[in-house]
């Protein structure tokens, strides 16, 4: 526990009623257990170092986080798509080839016509800066229309595999 204040006091979080906050991060610390929420995602370790690393993460990722995954196959893509609220996207995730890359494929799931999980798509070589504009901006939808959907080469993953704009990749 005196670990765990002291690591919170080097980050300059200040606590209230035991819970340490900076950004959208929250902090707190029961018994010999560390637990650290940002979003919807809780992270607990009994290190106070993970914990650390942790944060550093979370804050470089931004105000709202999304998994930045990498070099996985694109059947497990879908698993790893972060919920997002939209009128009509259902879910984002972004995939980087290598560490450190600046650019990524961007998978987008809307909605389908019962207002669930509707057909995946693959956007490819997306800069991640356009990706997390896109997860900052107040409209999810309206930040895909005006700086993805047709600026970016792309796949349908589900459903008919036809893309219907000339940016398609159909193979």
């Amino acid at each position: 526990m005196k670990d765990f204040i002291e690591a919170m006091t080097m980050y300059g979080l200040s606590a209230n009623n035991g819970v340490y906050t900076i950004d959208n991060i929250q902090c707190m610390c029961k018994g010999h257990t560390m637990f650290v929420k940002h979003g919807n995602t809780i992270f607990a370790s009994r290190k106070v170092e993970n914990i650390l690393k942790y944060i550093e993460c979370s804050l470089h990722i931004g105000k709202f986080s999304s998994p930045i995954m990498a070099a996985i196959n694109t059947k497990n893509l879908a698993q790893n798509l972060v919920r997002v609220r939209s009128s009509n996207v259902w879910a984002v995730g972004f995939n980087v080839r290598n560490k450190g890359d600046n650019v990524g494929d961007l998978l987008m799931q809307f909605k389908g016509k019962n207002g669930g999980a509707g057909d995946l798509y693959i956007y490819y070589d997306v800069s991640l800066k356009d990706y997390r504009r896109l997860l900052n901006a107040p409209s999810v939808g309206h930040q895909f229309w005006t700086s993805i959907r047709n600026n970016y080469n792309y796949s349908k993953l589900t459903g008919n595999k036809r893309g219907v704009l000339p940016n398609a990749i159909n193979n």
